[in-house]
């Protein structure tokens, strides 16, 4: 699997945008959770001038589980009216989806007192502007939107005046889960590789919904030489081929199948 970590800026656009913080740190983990993007999911700048961004289509992992995203506009963003804002863009429950940030407040303990109004500088008496805390486990973290003290443009890149920031982990490839079976078995969402051995008996590993999981894909093994048989079978009266089920009567014979989002197809 090859993990491409996060962005940390030394020379950004604003110097907020240098402070790393929870949000950041959990981004940079969740490769080991099996999360992160596959392909595309590029924040940029939006057409034209305006608080918007534009996500490009992809693939993300959440978990192990695959989803596409077919790319699309988001936004606005709320106007730092008052003071610089850190803001996450993240894929959730299949829509990209912005986390508003908080106006940064006195430097003394506890974090209170007033909000920062204008530019924060490094010899600010406030504290960096951070990321809300808020990003679920079952987010994908795509970027970092820096809105500052009356922006009125949200622009690519960290450098210049530039705002979007990329804090994306890209996984090449999802590690593969494999489960060995010997009886009957519900295919997990995590698993990837489904080895059955039926030299005691016919059984059959039951595939989980197509629906939601396009891309999804599953490789199912006999791994015996007996006359018993596997079968593969579907939920919801879903095909594999325009099939209820499939059968694998061979040794060391296998199917793989993949999601289109309403039935499986074997590949």
């Amino acid at each position: 699997m090859a993990v491409i970590i996060p962005n940390y800026q030394d020379s950004p656009s604003f110097p907020a945008m240098a402070e790393r913080d929870r949000t950041d740190d959990f981004a940079a983990r969740c490769a080991a959770q099996g999360t992160g993007v596959l392909s595309g999911m590029a924040v940029t700048q939006h057409t034209g001038s305006d608080m918007y961004v534009t996500v490009a289509a992809g693939q993300v992992s959440v978990q192990g589980n695959v989803s596409t995203y077919a790319g699309g506009t988001v936004g606005p963003f709320n106007a730092a009216g008052a003071g610089d804002r850190r803001d996450c863009v993240v894929l959730r429950s299949g829509s990209a989806t912005i986390l508003t940030g908080s106006v940064p407040t006195l430097l003394q303990a506890g974090g209170s007192g007033s909000g920062l109004v204008g530019a924060w500088a490094v010899t600010s008496t406030y504290v960096p502007p951070v990321k809300n805390d808020v990003v679920e486990t079952t987010d994908c973290v795509l970027a970092e939107v820096y809105v500052a003290y009356n922006t009125t443009a949200i622009t690519s890149g960290w450098t210049g005046t530039g705002n979007i920031v990329d804090k994306t982990n890209v996984i090449g490839a999802l590690p593969s889960v494999v489960a060995s079976k010997t009886t009957t078995y519900a295919i997990l969402t995590t698993d990837q590789v489904v080895l059955c051995n039926a030299s005691s008996g016919s059984f059959t590993a039951t595939l989980p919904t197509a629906v939601g999981v396009t891309g999804k894909q599953y490789e199912i093994k006999k791994t015996d030489t007996s006359n018993y048989v596997v079968t593969v079978a579907t939920t919801s009266s879903q095909t594999i081929d325009g099939f209820t089920t499939n059968v694998i009567a061979g040794g060391y014979e296998s199917i793989t199948v993949v999601s289109d989002g309403a039935n499986w197809n074997q590949v």
